[in-house]
C-alpha cells in the first residue's frame, strides 16, 4: 500500500511541468490575440476573479476622472486577464465623470457601480452585459438616455433611481422583473412601455416620476394591462399605477377590488378620484401626496384601510369613512393640513400611530366607543382641538399622543386607561386634565403632562392636585 501511494506522489510531481506549460502557453495565446494594457498605464484598479478575468473596482484616485476607456484586457504582473465585470461601487461618487466606454467583454455592471456620478451623460452599455445590479445608476442625475442590452432579465431595485433628467428608456423584450423602485424620481420620464415579458413590478417602480403621462402595457402580457395609461393587473381587479402627472377626475373601474400601494401616490393634479362599491381594500400610501384631492367618499363595501393611506393630502378637508373599516392605521391622515371635521365610525377599535398628526385645524373628533388604545402621536400637533372625549374601553394612551395640542382645554381620561405614554399630553398649555385613577393601577410616563395647566386624581383630589412643574 505504502509503495503504490508514493508511487502516486512522484507520478503527480512529474506532472507538474506540464501543467505549467500548458498554462503558459495559454497565457502566452491570449497576449499574441488581443491588445493589453498593462494595469500600470491605466488609472483603473482591478480585483482578480478568476484565473482569466477581473473586474474594476473602486479607488480614491477616480475622483477627478473626466473621461476613461475601460480596457478589454489587462496584464496584472506576467498575466492577462479579460475584464468582464464592473464591480460593486466602483465608480461611486465620481461626481466629474461624464463620459465611460465600456468594452464588450464586460458581462455584469454589480450594484451601485456609477451611483452619484451626477455628471455622467453618456454611457453604452455594451450588449454583451447580462447583469445590471440594484442601484448602479443611482443618482445620475444628468443621464438623459440609456440603451439597456437585450441579455438583461432584470432591472433591480433603485437600478435607476434619482436618473431625474431621464426623458426616454426602453425596456428589452425579456426583462421580466422591474424592481422596487427602479425609476424612482425619475423625474423627467414621460411614458413607460411594459413589454409581454414583464411578470414581476416592484412597490415603488415609479414613484416620483413627476412627468410620467403613461404607462402602456404590451397585449400579450399575461400579468399586467393598461388602460387609457393606467397599469392594472391582468383582469384589472387591482389598480397598480397612476400615472403622476394625469389631472382633473379619476373613476376607478367597477372591476377593481383592490386599490395597490401607492397606486395614486403624488398624483398631485387629481381634484376628485371616484371609488366604485366593487373596491374592498386601500392599500398602503394609495393615495399619500394627492395634493389637489379635497374630498373623497370611501363606499361601504371598503373594510381595510393601510397605513399613510391619505397622508400629506394638504387640501383634503372632508372624508367619509364608513362603518365596515375597523381600524384608522398608522400615519392614515397625518399631515393633512386642511382636515376640518370627521366622523369616526362606531366600529372602529384602535388609532394607529401619527394617524391625525399634524392635522393643524382638526377641530372636531369623536373617538368611538369601541376604541381600545389610542397610538403614538396619534394627534400630535393638533393644535385647532380644543377638547376630546376618551371613551370608557381606551387602555393605553401612546407616547406624545396629543403634545403640543395648545388650544385644548379640558379633558377626562376614564379608570380603564392603565397606561399614560411619555409626553402624551406635552406643553397642552390651557389643559386642564382629571384622571379618574380608582382602580390603583395607572402607569404614567416621563413628561407626561408637562406644561399642562392643572392634573387633578378623583381618588384623592385635594392630595393629587399639582402644579406641572411636579410632574
Amino acid at each position: 500500500m505504502r509503495k503504490k501511494l508514493v508511487l502516486l506522489i512522484v507520478s503527480f510531481i512529474l506532472c507538474l511541468p506540464t501543467f505549467a506549460a500548458r498554462k503558459k502557453k495559454e497565457n502566452s495565446s491570449t497576449k499574441e490575440t488581443a491588445e493589453v494594457i498593462n494595469a500600470s498605464n491605466t488609472q483603473l484598479k482591478f480585483n482578480i476573479l478568476t484565473d482569466s478575468t477581473a473586474e474594476v473596482i473602486n479607488d480614491d484616485s477616480y475622483w477627478s476622472i473626466i473621461s476613461i476607456a475601460v480596457p478589454e484586457r489587462v496584464r496584472i504582473a506576467d498575466y492577462v486577464f479579460t475584464v468582464t465585470s464592473i464591480g460593486s461601487k466602483a465608480f461611486e461618487g465620481c461626481q466629474s465623470l461624464t463620459s465611460i466606454e465600456i468594452p464588450t467583454s464586460v458581462t455584469s455592471i454589480e450594484n451601485e457601480a456609477f451611483s452619484d456620478c451626477s455628471s455622467l451623460t453618456k454611457i453604452n452599455i455594451p450588449s454583451s452585459v447580462k447583469h445590471i445590479g440594484e442601484g448602479a445608476f443611482f443618482g445620475c442625475k444628468s443621464l438623459a438616455d440609456i440603451e439597456i442590452p437585450t441579455k438583461v432579465t432584470s432591472l433591480e431595485y433603485g437600478v435607476f433611481e434619482g436618473c431625474k433628467n431621464l426623458t426616454n428608456i426602453k425596456i428589452p423584450d425579456n426583462i421580466t422583473n422591474i424592481g422596487s423602485t427602479a425609476f424612482y424620481r425619475c423625474s423627467s420620464l414621460k411614458k413607460i412601455e411594459i413589454p409581454s415579458s414583464v411578470t414581476s413590478i416592484g412597490n415603488g417602480a415609479f414613484y416620483g416620476c413627476d412627468e410620467l403621462k403613461s404607462i402602456t402595457v404590451d397585449p400579450n402580457n399575461t400579468n399586467y394591462s393598461s388602460e387609457d395609461g393606467v397599469l392594472y393587473n391582468k383582469d384589472k381587479t387591482e389598480i397598480i399605477v397612476v400615472p403622476e402627472a394625469i389631472k382633473g377626475k379619476f373613476t376607478i373601474p367597477s372591476s377593481v377590488i383592490d386599490i395597490n400601494k401607492g397606486a395614486f401616490a403624488r398624483c398631485r393634479n387629481l381634484k376628485n378620484i371616484e371609488i366604485p362599491s366593487s373596491v374592498n381594500a386601500i392599500g398602503d400610501f394609495a393615495f399619500s401626496d394627492c395634493e389637489g384631492l379635497t374630498n373623497i367618499t370611501i363606499p361601504s363595501s371598503v373594510s381595510k384601510i393601510g397605513d399613510y393611506a391619505f397622508s400629506t393630502c394638504k387640501n383634503l378637508a372632508n372624508i367619509v369613512i364608513p362603518s365596515s373599516v375597523t381600524s384608522i392605521g398608522d400615519w392614515v391622515f397625518s399631515h393633512c393640513y386642511s382636515l376640518t371635521n370627521i366622523d369616526l365610525p362606531s366600529s372602529i377599535t384602535s388609532i394607529g400611530d401619527w394617524a391625525f398628526a399634524n392635522c393643524e385645524v382638526l377641530a372636531n373628533i369623536k373617538i368611538p366607543s369601541n376604541v381600545t388604545s389610542l397610538g403614538d402621536r396619534a394627534f400630535f400637533h393638533c393644535y385647532s382641538l380644543t377638547s376630546i372625549n376618551i371613551p370608557s374601553n381606551v387602555a393605553k394612551i401612546g407616547n406624545s399622543a396629543f403634545e403640543t395640542c395648545t388650544n385644548m382645554t379640558s379633558i377626562e381620561i376614564p379608570s380603564s386607561v392603565v397606561n399614560i405614554g411619555e409626553k402624551a399630553f406635552y406643553d397642552c398649555k390651557n389643559l386642564k386634565i382629571v384622571i379618574d385613577n380608582t382602580k390603583n393601577n395607572l402607569k404614567i410616563g416621563n413628561d407626561a403632562f408637562h406644561e399642562c395647566e392643572s392634573v387633578t386624581y378623583t381618588k384623592d383630589a385635594t392630595e393629587s392636585t399639582r402644579s406641572t412643574e411636579q410632574q
